[in-house]
């Protein structure tokens, strides 16, 4: 290791490990005063990142250094904060077609850059789409990534995640841009539904027939191209043809032309579970208040105020905090920062209420 490579190491100062092999370290750049990543890769892989240096896309983390020394390449990255279509879709069971098309087609835009380069990823997963502070959807994880090369007939090794992986990553035939294509129709199934095609294929249209397409067994009856996947997709989220954000769906859910009450639009059962019991306490609430009080209007003003107090917060707490950009100031802000200011808020509300409406006599 020569003193220029030693001196490029020493200006960046670790943080912690991202990953159980320490492998993928975020760090502090002390030159440009910047939080990053540092990815140690296989020293093969440097020409791809090379490539992916010179791409300009706003979904595509910035490559700010490349460092290769003995059979190794070290990669400093741009540090990419927010939360995985992983985490996303298991905290709320899937995502809503508006926002998982908006999603979709931010990938598709990587996707489109890095395959006129002839780099195809190979891994697409939600694990490694992370959706930014912006609620951009962002592609990580370049590791398995490969140059096309048209003169092979096979892979020479079997990767990719498993339920994202094409057929072809598996020793059928050579991988290709339609081997993202692909992993990109897994990825729009399981942002909708929450699970992989071969657990059950989103059922409406027209997303449903994109989707078969897109995961065809033969990669010759795919999307020839990604912009033309990509166009397909985004025709329908710029043309608003889109159903609502409120239809989640499952394998058994019946359209009955109403949206779905809260506790029971994501499938979740521990969410159900819990909207039963807190919607028959609810109920027993009511008859004990008018029980209480009769229906004077004192009475019914006071029964009714109450019933705003429970009913509010189901609102201003749900739909992942998206109604808290009504607030000045906070649309920019981080979740947290809106988290906590949506708590302060409802309890000022809360005292003020408390202090307002008196008891009826």
């Amino acid at each position: 290791m020569d003193n220029i490579v030693k001196y490029k190491l020493s200006q960046y100062s670790n943080i912690k490990n991202l990953n159980s092999d320490g492998t993928a370290v975020l760090s502090y750049d002390l030159g440009n005063d910047r939080v990053c990543v540092k990815k140690f890769v296989d020293g093969g892989l440097g020409e791809i990142y090379i490539k992916l240096k010179s791409i300009r896309c706003e979904y595509l983390p910035k490559i700010y250094d490349i460092i290769e020394y003995d059979s190794s390449c070290l990669i400093v990255e741009e540090y990419i904060k927010g939360r995985s279509i992983e985490e996303i879709v298991a905290e709320k069971g899937q995502i809503d077609e508006v926002t998982a098309c908006k999603y979709f087609v931010d990938i598709a835009e990587v996707l489109e850059a890095v395959h006129k380069e002839g780099i195809i990823h190979r891994d697409i997963s939600p694990d490694n789409v992370i959706v930014d502070e912006n609620n951009r959807a962002r592609l990580l994880d370049f590791g398995i990534a490969r140059v096309g090369n048209k003169k092979k007939n096979f892979d020479t090794a079997i990767l990719g995640t498993a339920g994202f992986a094409s057929p072809e990553q598996f020793g059928f035939a050579q991988t290709d841009i339609r081997s993202d294509i692909y992993s990109m129709g897994v990825l729009l199934n399981y942002m909708l539904t929450g699970h992989i095609v071969q657990m059950g294929v989103y059922y409406t249209e027209p997303l449903k027939s994109i989707i078969i397409k897109s995961t065809d067994i033969q990669p010759n009856l795919r999307y020839n191209s990604i912009y033309e996947l990509k166009k397909a997709v985004g025709n329908l989220y710029s043309d608003n043809r889109l159903k609502n954000s409120y239809k989640r769906l499952d394998n058994k859910n019946i359209d009955l032309g109403f949206k779905p009450i809260p506790g029971f639009r994501t499938g979740n059962i521990y969410k159900k579970i819990a909207a039963v019991f807190f919607y028959f306490f609810f109920i027993v609430w009511i008859f004990a208040m008018l029980k209480e009080y009769g229906f004077s209007l004192d009475g019914l003003i006071y029964d009714c105020s109450y019933v705003l107090v429970y009913l509010i917060p189901i609102w201003w707490f749900g739909n992942n905090g998206k109604q808290w950009d009504i607030i000045p100031g906070l649309k920019n802000r981080s979740l947290k920062a809106k988290r906590i200011a949506a708590i302060i808020i409802y309890f000022m509300v809360l005292s003020a209420f408390c202090l307002l409406v008196p008891m009826p006599q």
